[in-house]
């Protein structure tokens, strides 16, 4: 509960993505890389955990970040968006206060699931956080990441990597995804030291 959200880069891709440290939000990290045909921002986001005993404080930070993630979208028309997300519900379990928000972020702002391209995704069965004190072969699927549709053509492979080594009890998702790298304009950006 008191993590927090970041991007890690190669140097190689240096000119072509920038951080856009404008959107400051204690839950959202954004990103935008430049392809040739188009603008896209990775928006990394820790959404508030479900707590039965706080209902309506929870879903009110649930409805701020996803405000503030509207708020990028809507600042940045013609843009293409991938929402990487720990959502701390599975919002193919419905009705659920916070999955009924996903997805109507999803249809208000044309984006889908990464996991409807895979054939073998199973809601009911694929997760991507385990307890580990109790049961590692079970879990609950609370991290994904959702795309707009104008990325679809461009997606290759979504996986829930389950490797052995992994310290966390979150699982990595990850995507393929063809691109055709462009240079950042005025990429100069001076980030302070940690």
């Amino acid at each position: 509960p008191f993590g927090g959200t970041g991007f890690l880069w190669s140097k190689s891709l240096a000119y072509s993505v920038r951080p856009r440290v404008e959107y400051e939000h204690e839950r959202v990290t954004v990103l935008e890389i430049n392809d040739r045909d188009f603008n896209m921002l990775c928006i990394n986001v820790y959404f508030p955990y479900y707590n039965s005993s706080k209902v309506e404080e929870q879903t009110a930070l649930y409805r701020d970040t996803i405000g503030f993630i509207d708020h990028i979208m809507s600042s940045n028309v013609g843009f293409e968006f991938l929402i990487l997300a720990d959502f701390n519900c599975n919002f193919y379990q419905r009705p659920h206060p916070f999955s009924d928000l996903i997805y109507d972020l999803m249809q208000r702002r044309c984006l889908f699931s990464c996991y409807d391209i895979d054939n073998n995704f199973d809601p009911t069965s694929n997760f991507t956080r385990t307890n580990f004190k109790n049961d590692t072969t079970r879990g609950t699927l609370i991290d994904g990441i959702l795309a707009s549709e104008g990325l679809r053509s461009r997606l290759r492979k979504t996986e829930i990597s389950h490797f052995p080594d992994n310290l966390s009890d979150h699982l990595p998702v990850t995507i393929e995804m063809e691109l055709f790298l462009s240079r950042v304009k005025n990429n100069i950006t001076k980030l302070p030291p940690p």
